[in-house]
């Protein structure tokens, strides 16, 4: 088994923003985008990225 991870570095550190292990599954592309902006650039709007999934809210 391999490992999945999404991580930022900002030397010296590195932040673990994603872990398959972690969340127990992959993550939507969605999900990347907003986890990527909320670290570098929160006020950043995404667009239709950051609207609610309707088949969440149900």
């Amino acid at each position: 088994g391999g490992r999945f991870e999404i991580s930022l570095n900002d030397n010296p550190t590195t932040i673990l923003i994603w872990s398959r292990k972690q969340e127990g599954r992959f993550p939507e592309a969605k999900e990347v985008k907003q986890l990527v902006r909320d670290h570098l650039c929160p006020e950043k709007n995404l667009g239709h990225s950051d609207r609610k999934n309707p088949k969440q809210d149900s």
